[in-house]
């Protein structure tokens, strides 16, 4: 999910409170929360998670543990999701 970039390609119009990732959040499902070209829009990740929690989309709990779902499911070996995860893991416990 790249949401600023679906409010300004138009795939996401109205309150911030509908968009999409709202309910992938109730709903459990598995997402990442991305850039789609920070060169375009000018908003790298951190930039979105600020963003996701001045709109109260997700707090700083939720948008971590959307990364770990996504790292869980993704197309990666064992091996490599284990890294990836204990990655994640790490960048939340220092912020």
């Amino acid at each position: 999910v790249c949401p600023l970039s679906s409010q300004l390609t138009g795939s996401v119009v109205g309150k911030w409170q509908e968009h999409p990732l709202v309910k992938f959040e109730q709903d459990g499902v598995n997402y990442s929360i991305s850039t789609d070209d920070p060169t375009v829009t000018g908003q790298w990740l951190q930039a979105e998670k600020r963003m996701l929690a001045m709109n109260r989309l997700l707090d700083a709990d939720q948008f971590h543990n959307a990364n770990i779902r996504a790292a869980k499911a993704c197309f990666l070996d064992d091996d490599a999701k284990k890294m990836l995860i204990q990655h994640l893991e790490e960048i939340n416990n220092n912020s």
